[in-house]
């Protein structure tokens, strides 16, 4: 969405080539330089809008007919000094997602607020940020990718908060919708629950493009609005899965050396990068289903993949624990004990990369395991409630007891 800046006062002839405005009616008496393209322009409608140009001016009086100025560090550089020239001069232009980060940014520092003049560039800017592109998550994200060049100001002028924030509001406000369809349509409410898993958390792709430190900042707005843990974990699984598609297969050759291995997982994703996204993800609050796609993800870290393995293992056995006998419930704190050593080995830094690979295939073998009985008593206690539904005979009485002894052999 584009928005056009328009101005009532009388328009100079001008002609704009590349990266210059050069004005023929009348001769320039000022050169402004900008990361070393040369601005020939007028003194008058430059310093009728931006103070800090007017300054500067001030310095040259003494100097000759023609001012030389060079400014230092524009945001947006050259391109986005253009545009404030356009708008000192009174030429029509857009402002739009690709430009509104830089234009507010660079009226700050030319100082084009409403102190010099009604209806500023700064104001102007400020209020498609907040009028336009705070009502769109897409267009919030375009922004921030923008801010991206622009730090450390983009958050002094609050661009990037005020972003992150109305992102994080539409989540919400998407999930909140998403539920009172539910409850409008719960005659059909397999079939809806379908339609809205898909169409609630429609935002979680369009974060991925976003560089992880700002994706950071989205992902702690989202948890102090509420957005649940679930659609924040898969988000992070998306994310991670895009960061890593550059990533190198690790040892893929046969024979390949752990030295060879490690030099090849630094070529990937920056350790940085890696490290900061898997503090984010907080893995106990992942459901099962997202649990799940992430341990079968060989493009995760193997870090992250051995931990999502050990708490769904914790899970496994909480479940086994409560459908087992009492013996069964005795041996399981032996063998957690064992598990939490094991991951703990498997998370500390001298361990290599063989190591994990090891306690990763050991872990998915004990799940497996665990799988298969967890089935075999939910079953078994299926079984024995229908056979209770049919009868309360003694006969009854000797099925049961025939069955837990059953259980007990697996």
């Amino acid at each position: 969405m584009m928005h056009r800046v328009t101005h009532h006062h009388h328009h100079h002839h001008h002609r704009s080539l590349s990266r210059q405005l050069i004005f023929l009616d009348v001769p320039s008496d000022i050169t402004i330089d900008v990361n070393g393209v040369r601005f020939a322009l007028h003194k008058f409608p430059l310093v009728t809008r931006s103070g800090r140009i007017r300054k500067l001016i001030s310095e040259h009086r003494d100097a000759a007919d023609t001012a030389k100025i060079e400014l230092l560090n524009l945001p947006g550089g050259p391109e986005t000094f253009q545009l404030a020239a356009k708008f000192c001069y009174g030429i029509n232009f857009e402002i739009t997602t690709a430009n509104v980060a830089q234009l507010c940014c660079a009226s700050d520092y030319l100082e084009m607020t409403e102190e010099y003049a009604d209806g500023n560039l700064s104001s102007r800017s400020e209020a498609y940020l907040d009028d336009v592109v705070c009502r769109s998550l897409e267009m919030c994200v375009q922004v921030l990718q923008q801010c991206e060049t622009l730090l450390p100001l983009a958050d002094e002028l609050k661009i990037v908060s005020r972003c992150t924030d109305a992102i994080a509001s539409k989540a919400c406000a998407e999930q909140i919708a998403s539920s009172f369809s539910r409850l409008e349509y719960s005659s059909g409410r397999l079939h809806m629950n379908k339609q809205v898993k898909c169409g609630e958390d429609w935002w979680i792709q369009d974060l991925s493009v976003l560089r992880i430190d700002l994706y950071q900042r989205v992902i702690e707005a989202m948890k102090c609005r509420g957005v649940r843990p679930e659609s924040i974990g898969a988000s992070l699984v998306d994310c991670a899965e895009k960061l890593l598609k550059r990533k190198p297969v690790l040892g893929a050759r046969a024979g390949a050396s752990a030295e060879a291995i490690e030099r090849e997982e630094k070529t990937g994703l920056p350790d940085l990068e890696r490290k900061r996204l898997c503090k984010l993800i907080d893995f106990h609050k992942l459901s099962e289903e997202a649990s799940g796609h992430a341990a079968q993800n060989e493009r995760l870290p193997l870090q992250a993949i051995v931990q999502v393995l050990y708490i769904e293992q914790l899970r496994l056995r909480n479940a086994l624990c409560c459908s087992c006998s009492e013996e069964d419930r005795k041996t399981a704190p032996q063998s957690r004990s064992t598990s939490n050593g094991m991951f703990s080995a498997g998370l500390s830094p001298r361990d290599n990369y063989a190591s994990l690979r090891r306690e990763n295939r050991e872990l998915k073998l004990e799940l497996a395991r665990m799988r298969l009985r967890l089935s075999d008593l939910e079953k078994g206690h299926a079984c024995i409630k229908q056979d209770l539904e049919k009868s309360n005979s003694r006969k009854l009485i000797l099925s049961v007891s025939k069955r837990f002894r059953k259980l007990k052999l697996i």
